[in-house]
């Protein structure tokens, strides 16, 4: 069965909406899950990735050592480009 999830507990822990969280998790988690220790676990994510935050010039301007292999995914051509090719007669 899929269940629908209206928002993500991690979005609304992240906007100080931690008791809408909590409710959320009980509904759609088997019954005996320790649903606090789910919102204490997102909380600590949360803090620890907030430390690294990450922008879009590490994203373009990679390290030097990593360069080389973004150019090569960007710039080369994909397998299905290249065995269709046919030239014009």
């Amino acid at each position: 069965a899929i269940t629908f999830m209206p928002e993500s507990p991690r979005w609304l822990v992240a906007r100080g909406r931690v008791e809408e969280a909590q409710h959320i998790l009980e509904k759609t988690h088997p019954p005996g899950d320790n649903v606090v220790e789910i919102i204490t676990n997102i909380q600590v994510d949360m803090a620890r990735n907030d430390s690294t935050e990450v922008t879009w010039k590490d994203v373009v301007c990679p390290e030097p050592c990593h360069r080389q292999i973004v150019c090569l995914a960007f710039l080369s051509p994909s397998p299905s480009r290249s065995t269709a090719w046919k030239p014009c007669s």
